[in-house]
């Protein structure tokens, strides 16, 4: 009788609720940074001069483009920085997550969103933006990585114009990720192998959101419950 109570209360912690966070977004709260905003953006920054960015690329230090002023305002999409995308992979974007950092729970849903256009010598047959979510083997970013899943943007479809993508449930997390802190990278992905610095592009408002499954509270309390009943009855 207690195991087949107990086998029930654990079935019922299967319904769960669904619990949202925005890892990294670009509305009023700007987590992680998503709109690529710091303190000067009349001018082009480094990473290090923009909050929550890390250079993982090994021959370019800077990060964003001035937007806003003269000939530069063809490249404005909401009057805020916004990162620059080239094909050389002189500049590979590297979130945390914030200083906690996210760590990866098994059945988390993950969303993308983001604004692009390409710019210049953008190859409009094979290039795409590429965002992905990775994990390494010492918890580190800059650790050896395991991609978990990367994630496309469609090509060019319309030149010089700002184009979104939107892809809801881009990856879901499955037991052997558990426990691992979360990554995430973006970058320009040739799809014809060929790489140069002419063909660059823009990308802004970036958002990452996840929805992680949490046992209601009352199923807790009440398997809680049961196991201590079970016990009590085996000790006597």
């Amino acid at each position: 009788m207690i195991k087949l109570l107990l086998s029930l209360l654990l079935a019922a912690t299967s319904v769960n609720s669904v619990f949202a966070t925005v890892l990294i977004g670009s509305d009023i709260a700007n987590v992680g940074n998503g709109n690529f905003n710091n303190d000067n953006p009349s001018i082009k920054n480094s990473f290090e001069e923009t909050p929550d960015w890390i250079n993982l690329s090994t021959s370019d230090d800077q990060l964003e483009q001035a937007t806003g002023l003269g000939i530069m305002i063809d490249l404005t999409f909401d009057d805020t920085s916004q990162a620059i995308l080239s094909n050389d992979k002189s500049k590979v974007f590297g979130s945390e997550f914030g200083s906690t950092g996210y760590t990866v729970a098994a059945g988390d849903v993950f969303d993308l969103e983001y604004v692009w256009r390409d710019r210049l010598w953008w190859n409009d047959e094979f290039d795409r933006v590429a965002v992905t979510l990775f994990v390494t083997d010492d918890n580190t970013i800059n650790g050896i990585i395991s991609p978990l899943v990367v994630d496309f943007s469609d090509l060019n479809a319309s030149a010089d114009d700002y184009e979104l993508v939107d892809h809801d449930g881009f990856y879901t997390a499955t037991d052997d990720v558990a426990g691992k802190k979360l990554f995430l990278s973006f970058e320009v992905q040739a799809g014809d192998g060929t790489e140069t610095f002419r063909e660059v592009g823009r990308l802004d408002n970036l958002k990452v959101e996840v929805f992680s499954a949490v046992p209601e509270p009352s199923r807790i309390v009440l398997l809680g419950s049961a196991f201590l009943f079970a016990m009590r009855r085996q000790r006597r």
